[in-house]
């Protein structure tokens, strides 16, 4: 070990080519792991974006889907005169409220508060907002500075409750099959 280090100390050419390729390494591990974090994220929004063609009515009843896939006893209360609240869910006794969203544009906190008003009104201390975009900073922090318990779901998570009921549901098949 002590010849090996004597033959850098005194070598810097041979320093300096090791101590660059080590670096052209870690760089490398670096930008394949982010590149693959986008490509993820990007198939995950993707599989979000496919809602965007439904009506408001089969995207709420698609997300209704979804929740139960997770264990939820889910209601659809959509339409005209739905007061906010799209669809009901419950799991263990705990009720709470889902508002559907099928946009393009970011979730502003206008659209938060009055999701609030909603939960309120059907005396509810628990809601999810899903869209199908992603929300404004404002938006997340009115969540945040809500007297509610709020889960903002955008379209990378809705893509990815949707891959893995696919996957559930494969798996069921299997089973069954």
């Amino acid at each position: 070990t002590l010849l090996l280090w004597y033959a850098f100390a005194s070598n810097p050419l041979l320093m300096s080519a090791t101590l660059g390729l080590w670096f052209t390494l870690c760089l490398a591990l670096a930008l394949i792991t982010i590149h693959k974090q986008k490509v993820k994220k990007t198939h995950l929004a993707a599989s979000a974006d496919l809602y965007h063609n439904s009506t408001p009515r089969s995207f709420e009843q698609r997300v209704a889907e979804l929740f139960r896939t997770q264990g939820y006893r889910a209601s659809v209360n959509g339409g005209a005169n739905d007061r906010g609240i799209d669809i009901f869910i419950e799991l263990e006794g705990e009720r709470a409220g889902v508002q559907c969203k099928r946009y393009l544009e970011k979730v502003q906190p206008a659209l938060i508060r009055e999701f609030v008003g909603a939960l309120e009104g059907a005396g509810l201390d628990e809601g999810y907002f899903v869209t199908t975009s992603d929300y404004s900073d404002m938006a997340r922090k009115a969540a945040e500075n809500s007297q509610y318990t709020l889960h903002l779901i955008d379209k990378t998570e809705l893509g990815r409750w949707q891959q893995e009921a696919r996957q559930l549901l494969e798996d069921t098949s299997t089973h069954i099959g």
